[in-house]
């Protein structure tokens, strides 16, 4: 029997790339081989971006996070 991803588990997939790019980048002496994750039908390595929605690349210095209004009453 085949395991198939559920759609959650699809949904983890860039949250698992990022991770593994981090890991890449931070913990492997430089030149040390390891895997590397690639496209499946043509061999190319795969790489993450954090883009807009109109398609623009950005870092963490151009993101911030807006907070849901407090309420007052949490009854």
């Amino acid at each position: 029997m085949q395991y198939l991803l559920t759609e959650k588990g699809k949904d983890l997939f860039p949250v698992m790339v990022a991770l593994r790019q981090f890991g890449e980048r931070h913990l492997f002496a430089p030149q040390e081989e390891h895997s590397v994750l690639v496209e499946r039908t043509t061999g190319r390595p795969v790489h993450l971006e954090v883009k807009t929605r109109d398609g623009r690349s950005i870092g963490s210095d151009d993101a911030v996070i807006l907070k849901v209004p407090e309420t007052r009453d949490r009854s």
